[in-house]
């Protein structure tokens, strides 16, 4: 392999932020019927001692509010139900909350809020394609190599893939390294079992960067570097060598080509794979399984 295999190529860049245009419209979409339905309830409420416990039973009205007091939902943990209740109070005028000005004002609110965590979710939506297709491979080749397995959903994400001999994880965190690895493999005990925090059972471990816009590359690199050396650290503290360490990513630019041939090179990574390149995958998955 050479950098200029690993390069992704004009049409792919191109197909792929279309995909996530077309993401992006159906979420402002939603956004949109969300906020003139949300109105459309604030409308027909009376302005009761009740209507704060109404809102917040109410989905809809909940997301809403919350998204006109500008407060994220990643926030929201570490609100209790009362202290919520006061900040709702402190911040939204009940007293005009039938007023058509006044949920216009809180709608441009809501509408700011909500766009700005449109980047969040298509960050989500574009990590799980990649995932998917990524696990895709990975069912092929031990399908086309009958090899038997099952696998172990939770939320409609793939969370382990088992076979009679491994066991696959996506993004699990072992102690010993102290972060999230986007994918690890692990020989099975004899009884079947396995252990994360057995270091000396790892075949191989990496980082998936399922991005596509080229604006992106270098930092999904840098993101990705980051990890990887976090692996290999995590091993070298236990005493022992890391396992084979991957690599996969959906935008690989010029520069970031050189810096993954170079690790590769220096055996800081066993392989690496363009997500948009059938052989490619096809290798990696084969490299991955067997060590």
């Amino acid at each position: 392999m050479n950098e200029k295999e690993l390069i992704t190529q004009e049409k792919y860049v191109i197909a792929g932020c279309k995909w996530q245009a077309k993401r992006k419209a159906e979420l402002t979409s939603n956004i949109l019927k969300y906020s003139f339905e949300a109105k459309r309830l604030l409308r027909k409420m009376e302005n009761n001692k009740l209507i704060i416990n109404k809102i917040i039973k109410s989905p809809i009205l909940f997301d809403f509010i919350i998204g006109a007091t500008m407060l994220s939902q990643k926030s929201l943990q570490h609100f209790s139900e009362s202290e919520l209740k006061r900040y709702i109070k402190s911040n939204i005028n009940f007293d005009r909350i039938n007023e058509q000005n006044y949920l216009n004002e809180l709608e441009r609110y809501y509408l700011m809020s909500a766009g700005e965590s449109i980047g969040g979710k298509i960050r989500n939506i574009i990590g799980k394609k990649g995932n998917d297709i990524f696990i895709n491979y990975i069912k092929e080749y031990l399908e086309s190599n009958n090899i038997t397995y099952s696998v172990i959903e939770k939320n409609d994400n793939v969370q382990k893939i088992y076979t009679n001999d491994l066991v696959i994880l996506f993004n699990k965190k072992p102690n010993f390294i102290g972060k999230s690895v986007d994918f690890m493999v692990l020989k099975k005990y004899q009884d079947g079992s396995y252990d994360i925090e057995d270091h000396n059972q790892y075949i191989s471990a990496g980082e998936l960067k399922s991005g596509i816009d080229p604006a992106g590359a270098d930092e999904h690199w840098k993101t990705a570097a980051t990890a990887l050396k976090r692996i290999h650290q995590g091993f070298i503290k236990k005493g022992i060598d890391s396992p084979n360490i991957f690599f996969i990513g959906g935008a690989i630019s010029k520069h970031m080509a050189s810096e993954i041939i170079y690790n590769i090179e220096n055996n800081k990574l066993k392989y690496a794979a363009n997500l948009n390149y059938k052989k490619q995958m096809e290798n990696i998955v084969e490299h991955l399984l067997n060590g």
